[in-house]
This record gives C-alpha cells, sequence and structure tokens, in this order.
C-alpha cells in the first residue's frame, strides 16, 4: 500500500514540471534550478524500481536536454564527478575501517572477526 502512495507521490511530483507556468520559469533561471535538480534526476533515473516514475523522470531529463543541452551535459559531467569523488572516499573510508580492525586490540575485537594469532588479552582496569 505505501508503496503505491509513495509512486503517486513521486509520479505528480515530475508532473509538475509540464506545468508550462512552471516550465517557464524554470527556463528563465535554469542556470541555478537545473544543477540543483539534476543529481535527483539523475538518480531517479538509475535507481527507481516504477517503470512510470522512470518515464516520467525521462522526459523531464529531455525537457531539460532540450531547453539548454550544453548546460544538462555540464551537470550530467559534475554529477559523475561528485560520484566517482564519491566512490572514492567510501572505499577509502572502508579501507581505512578494515586497517583500524586489523590494528585493534584483540580483547576488543567484534565476535565475527577472524582469529588472530595472538591469544586474547583480557582489558584490565586500574
Amino acid at each position: 500500500m505505501w508503496q503505491n502512495i509513495l509512486v503517486e507521490v513521486a509520479e505528480r511530483a515530475l508532473f509538475l514540471w509540464n506545468n508550462e507556468h512552471l516550465f517557464d520559469m524554470i527556463s528563465q533561471n535554469r542556470q541555478v534550478i537545473v544543477p540543483i535538480v539534476y543529481p535527483a534526476l539523475e538518480r531517479n533515473a538509475r535507481l527507481h524500481w516504477n517503470q512510470s516514475v522512470l518515464n516520467v523522470t525521462m522526459n523531464v531529463r529531455k525537457m531539460f536536454f532540450d531547453m539548454d543541452e550544453r548546460l544538462l551535459l555540464t551537470c550530467q559531467s559534475n554529477f559523475q564527478a561528485d560520484e566517482e569523488k564519491r566512490a572514492a572516499a567510501e572505499e577509502h573510508r572502508r579501507l581505512t575501517w578494515e586497517q583500524l580492525e586489523r590494528n585493534a586490540d584483540p580483547a576488543f575485537r567484534p565476535a565475527n572477526a577472524p582469529p588472530s594469532s595472538a591469544p586474547p588479552r583480557v582489558p584490565t582496569v586500574t
């Protein structure tokens, strides 16, 4: 039930872009609006599970493309660069965490961690 409601909300929000008055205002301010909205549209186009929402998303992207192709391509390039930075930062965090776990005091290792060659040390309170 909730999924149907969420799909309807997403569709209706995307249909707002078809309003001629809103389109005119966006067109006049596209240098500010498109870079803000583009990442959400791109994530929607890549990840949304509902075909109807995907279709409306693609229509909105095409509308922006027809409005200002160069701006949309710039937004697309910026989005891709940001995604690569995000993925690199995520990988760096993962590797740092793994290194911290390897170097951690064996007495404080999580239960699901692989056993180390050293016997566990019981922490002492002083």
